[in-house]
């Protein structure tokens, strides 16, 4: 629908606002902000039918947006209880979960290097990254429990930490997280799904949150792994309101991310509404470059996450070089700090 609308208007030289049923605009949002993004003379114009949105409804639509592109045809009270809660300085900002990380962290520069990454292993290093850390992306690596397989916990956790508590204890947090799932399994992806999913509901959950699998399809289709259609179905069946981050197995990557090896994994999210961030292993690199310069040529709203697990051996700081050259606030880096340390003293090629 939005879409069609896209095509009929796109050529047409004037400003243009379109209205929206105001009780709609949150759950069409992923729509209705990439509509806005199409075009700086796009706005909304948001309207009261027969039922009132809510407060939450309409500050969601504007912490997501630019101010001077929404307008509201409201009635009261709802208008000036509105206009109350958008005073109000202190108040954390409902930001859309499948919303882009530099604009909820703001790192300096707007570079995503500058993006903070820490890996959660159980209850006492997460208590302690909430403590300490300023904020960042929490990587949760999630399998499932060994007293009931239905219950997601965090892989090599001892006691073992049910991803329902980690997730509270995350929200419950004052500094700005992110939501990274790296899951192990089908049946477990769609039971986070539904933990997210009911997070959402109950209005506790305004963070960026990303889903990562290793996936088959393809010319990397490979038995064992879920495959990318899958993937793509079960987040949207459940809950779609994410960024999805798939990987690829590693049993393809003998050869690094090789064009082919990229252009199906580009094929099979080619028409998702979805951000995407295309996970790579940093040992294979320095074999990459021609696949990588596809991604960092591909649509605005594909980005790259860059990681490396000490298990995977050592880095080649040189291959860093054409990743660094490619647009900075759609590249991350999931490094250790040491790493990002060097990374950041690499020069911008002209």
């Amino acid at each position: 629908m939005v879409m069609e609308m896209y095509d009929t208007v796109k050529h047409l030289p004037q400003r243009i606002t379109f209205p929206v049923l105001a009780v709609m605009a949150r759950n069409g949002w992923p729509h209705l902000s990439w509509l806005l993004s199409q075009s700086s003379r796009f706005s909304l114009t948001l309207w009261q039918g027969q039922e009132n949105p809510t407060v939450n409804d309409l500050i969601f639509i504007r912490d997501n947006s630019n101010p001077q592109r929404i307008y509201y045809d409201i009635y009261e009270p709802v208008l000036s209880q509105f206009k109350e809660a958008a005073k109000q300085k202190d108040r954390p900002r409902m930001f859309y979960t499948g919303g882009d990380i530099v604009d909820y962290f703001k790192p300096a520069n707007g570079d995503g290097l500058n993006v903070l990454w820490e890996e959660v292993y159980d209850r006492a290093s997460l208590l302690s990254v909430l403590k300490e850390s300023p904020g960042g992306m929490l990587v949760i690596p999630v399998t499932s429990g060994t007293g009931d397989v239905r219950i997601p916990v965090v892989e090599g956790s001892r006691p073992e930490l049910p991803l329902q508590n980690c997730l509270d204890l995350i929200l419950a947090s004052k500094n700005p997280w992110g939501i990274y799932l790296r899951v192990k399994s089908q049946t477990q992806l769609a039971t986070s799904l539904h933990l997210l999913r009911e997070a959402y509901a109950n209005d506790r959950l305004y963070c960026p949150v990303w889903i990562n699998m290793n996936i088959s399809h393809g010319i990397f289709n490979v038995k064992g792994y879920i495959t990318g259609l899958e993937f793509v179905r079960s987040i949207n069946q459940i809950f779609p309101y994410i960024t999805m981050a798939p990987s690829w197995p590693q049993e393809v990557l003998d050869q690094g991310y090789t064009p082919q090896v990229v252009e199906d994994m580009m094929e099979l999210f080619q028409e998702v509404w979805q951000d995407v961030s295309l996970q790579l292993l940093a040992v294979h690199l320095d074999r990459s470059e021609a696949g990588i310069r596809i991604l960092q040529q591909s649509q605005e709203r594909f980005s790259l996450t860059v990681e490396h697990r000490t298990m995977n051996g050592g880095l080649q700081m040189e291959s860093f070089t054409f990743i660094r050259n490619g647009t900075r606030h759609r590249t991350f880096y999931n490094l250790p700090k040491v790493v990002k340390g060097l990374i950041s003293k690499i020069p911008k090629s002209c």
